[in-house]
């Protein structure tokens, strides 16, 4: 199962798509869409940019992460709407 169009656009509106690093509420540096360090491949350090195919290429990646944990983690059917929520 994949996160559908209408869950991967309610991720990037509540994220945002941030093609310089920043340091998030946390304090965290991150870039694209939400990446810190912690979820692998490129790692933001302060003055990195990125271009926006870059972002997606990286929050693909991120998704599919989060896609394996929540197929693992239920074993029931989910529905696509339930599915986008839990990897959201």
């Amino acid at each position: 199962m994949k996160t559908s169009l209408r869950g991967l656009l309610a991720i990037v509106n509540e994220e945002a798509v941030v093609l310089s690093t920043y340091k998030d509420s946390a304090g965290v540096l991150t870039i694209g869409v939400g990446h810190t360090a912690a979820a692998g491949g490129l790692v933001p350090k302060p003055g990195n940019c990125i271009a926006i195919e870059g972002a997606l290429e990286l929050f693909a990646r991120d998704l599919e992460k989060f896609e394996r944990h929540v197929l693992a983690s239920v074993k029931r059917p989910l529905a696509q709407h339930e599915f986008d929520a839990l990897v959201g």
